[in-house]
């Protein structure tokens, strides 16, 4: 039985003919992408906008022979077939990022659980009137309480709440990995390096802004100034 129309040898030609649907299917239209890709690269190419031996290689990386649109039409969208038939050996020729796990795509993982968290993040939000200290933003999806020394780092200070920081996901992300920090009059300080990672302008909107601004203060539960220094003597990147 036909699960959709374009399958039912009664209606599929009312929305095409077998021929036109050849035209479309997935692997001749990747043909026809690859193709104006190689002829875009060899223009370039001879025009001198990229090199020559560039307009080559994409050529060659671009010369997808017919197994390979045979194989990318049978497994497209079934990347588990895929997976259990790809050899061991060709399977090892690839990055690891690029390695298909086998077997299923869950399993079951025993793991630690962080007791306390939710306590620490509603004492932590709660004190900065579920703002971000930094930007004012008040969408609580949007807030994180963010540890000054990580809860890895140290257990005296994993539920206090004077080691935390109501601070958006963007700058909670950048403070956690040692990209922002507070001097000791609770400014920002950005790294040197933030700019090069980034766009000029998304850096000026989300970044050059607030340095050196201060931030909000909390109700209670000010920032501990030792968690603070150790955040900017062995988290924070200045260069």
């Amino acid at each position: 039985m036909a699960s959709t129309v374009l399958d039912s040898a009664l209606f599929r030609d009312s929305f095409g003919t077998p021929a036109m649907r050849a035209i479309f299917e997935d692997g001749a239209l990747l043909a026809r992408y690859t193709e104006v890709e190689v002829a875009l690269a060899r223009t370039q190419g001879r025009l001198g906008v990229i090199p020559a031996q560039a307009a080559k290689d994409i050529a060659a990386k671009c010369d997808a022979s017919k197994l390979d649109r045979e194989v990318w039409a049978q497994f497209y969208g079934r990347w588990d077939e895929l997976a259990a038939v790809l050899p061991n050996e060709r399977r090892q020729d690839l990055p690891p990022e690029f390695r298909m796990p086998l077997g299923p795509t869950m399993i079951v993982r025993m793991q630690g659980v962080r007791r306390g968290q939710q306590f620490f993040r509603r004492a932590v939000l709660s004190a900065y009137s579920n703002r971000c200290c930094i930007t004012g933003i008040a969408d609580t999806d949007l807030l994180r309480a963010s540890h000054i020394v990580p809860w890895s780092q140290s257990e005296e200070h994993r539920l206090n709440p004077s080691n935390g920081l109501c601070l958006n996901a963007l700058h909670d992300a950048a403070f956690d990995a040692g990209l922002l920090t507070l001097d000791t009059k609770l400014r920002v300080v950005l790294s040197r390096g933030l700019a090069r990672k980034m766009p000029k302008a998304v850096f000026a909107n989300y970044f050059q802004i607030y340095e050196r601004c201060e931030i909000e203060h909390p109700e209670r539960f000010s920032p501990d100034e030792k968690c603070l220094y150790t955040h900017r003597t062995a988290r924070f990147i200045g260069a």
